[in-house]
């Protein structure tokens, strides 16, 4: 039996994790970089060569990744994608990637707005004065495609502002309140049920808590509201398998942060010890054979 990944990060930790993974369970396994195919669309058909040489072979299972924030990937994985799925393949997530081609920060919180789950207020000013006019200090600023903590700013007064303006225009840019700083929570959900959780830690002095940002991370016990609020997040974006991020406001309550449906899991498996891959590659050997 076959298994692919496909991702645009060459020499990953997860996908690189994903093969070794595989193997050890005598599936033939590769790791493919979106980079690696070769398309050819003409009237007779079309074509797929891996590495510059053979035709991409099929793969029984199948884990799509992230296309790379810029998208420059996401027609070649959504054909993909699709060709697997009519060919029989058993694919990870790919009712969520069906139905949002890209799932941006912006489109989660109207989701979680319209699915009445607990999230952070967001708002998106394209003008830079009515941005000026209506932003409240301290805030968060996002760029509304982004992953690991990057393009996450706090910001203390309008200057901060201006820097982040000078990298990218309003439009791309959500306003958030500050939420206390300093933790978070990591649950990873599988099949509707969680793996397990993490607690992330900044830095002394610094804001973000993202373990690829040099956040410390450490395991942590779900309670019952962890549990309902991740399980319906990945229910409410028809995620199989999902990294749900937990923040508490000011009041003490839970909040949905976002949801990331390729997360990482380096910092996850270090704090839990949990081996992530192997979990996932076992649901859909289940999902394949019954």
């Amino acid at each position: 039996m076959k298994f692919g990944v496909f991702s645009h990060a060459l020499g990953a930790y997860a996908p690189n994790r994903f093969k070794q993974e595989a193997e050890k369970l005598g599936l033939e396994a590769d790791s493919i970089n979106y980079g690696e195919l070769d398309f050819s669309v003409d009237k007779k058909g079309i074509e797929i060569f891996l590495r510059g040489q053979d035709p991409l072979p099929f793969f029984d299972l199948a884990i799509f990744r992230s296309a790379g924030g810029n998208a420059y990937y996401v027609p070649q994985r959504d054909y993909l994608l699709s060709d697997f799925e009519r060919k029989g393949s058993v694919i990870l997530n790919k009712d969520t990637y069906k139905q949002w081609g890209r799932l941006d920060k912006l489109t989660q919180s109207i989701i979680l707005q319209q699915k009445n789950l607990p999230f952070v207020e967001t708002k998106l000013f394209p003008n830079v004065e009515r941005l000026k006019q209506n932003i409240t200090f301290p805030s968060v600023v996002k760029v509304y495609f982004g992953s690991q903590g990057k393009k996450v700013f706090r910001v203390d007064d309008w200057s901060k502002v201006e820097e982040i303006l000078a990298l990218y225009p309003p439009n791309t840019l959500l306003i958030q309140p500050m939420l206390p700083p300093g933790e978070d929570v990591r649950v990873i959900v599988l099949g509707g049920k969680p793996l397990g959780a993490m607690k992330r830690i900044a830095q002394e002095g610094q804001f973000l808590t993202n373990y690829s940002q040099g956040g410390r991370v450490e395991k942590l016990e779900l309670d019952e509201k962890m549990i309902e609020l991740s399980v319906g997040a990945a229910k409410a974006f028809d995620l199989e398998y999902v990294g749900v991020d937990l923040m508490k406001d000011k009041e003490g309550h839970w909040r949905i942060l976002e949801v990331n449906r390729a997360c990482q899991f380096e910092g996850f498996e270090k704090a839990t010890g949990i081996n992530v891959p192997h979990a996932v590659l076992e649901y859909l050997l289940k999902k394949k054979t019954g």
